[in-house]
């Protein structure tokens, strides 16, 4: 598996969104192009097939240009929240530890269903300290 940079991920990212924009500039010619041969006085039924196909051709290519946007968009994030918690986790990880450590005790030696039960309760535990905090931050804001 190969690990993106984040400055690469983002420049991927931003060609996607660019190769995006540009197919929907595309499909809003090729529209154009159609309302003005069906406003023209010469209706050629092969010009305006010839253009409907195209127009079809452009909206799937839209919507691949945008799922690839959206999928390198996801990856900036992932990347940005994995660095984001390795920095938060060399400054704050031994305290951390320290707190989930009476529920993860012995967690290596345990049955797996038993490790699963406990990382779950930490997990529990973290995500009620963020619904903490976060409702804290709202009040103060308020």
């Amino acid at each position: 598996m190969t690990t993106l940079t984040l400055q690469k991920a983002f420049e991927a990212c931003q060609a996607n969104k660019s190769a995006w924009l540009q197919r929907r500039e595309e499909l809003t010619q090729a529209e154009q192009a159609y309302r003005e041969q069906l406003d023209g006085d010469s209706l050629s039924g092969r010009s305006l097939q010839t253009l409907r196909e195209i127009i079809d051709v452009k909206k799937w290519e839209i919507n691949q240009a945008a799922g690839r946007y959206i999928r390198s968009h996801e990856e900036v994030q992932r990347i940005s929240i994995r660095h984001r918690l390795n920095d938060f986790m060399q400054v704050h990880g031994a305290e951390l530890t320290a707190a989930l450590a009476p529920e993860l005790m012995g967690y290596n030696s345990q049955h797996p269903a038993v490790r699963n039960c406990a990382m779950q309760h930490a997990v529990d535990y973290l995500l009620s300290a963020r619904g903490t905090k976060c409702l804290a931050g709202r009040r103060r804001k308020h």
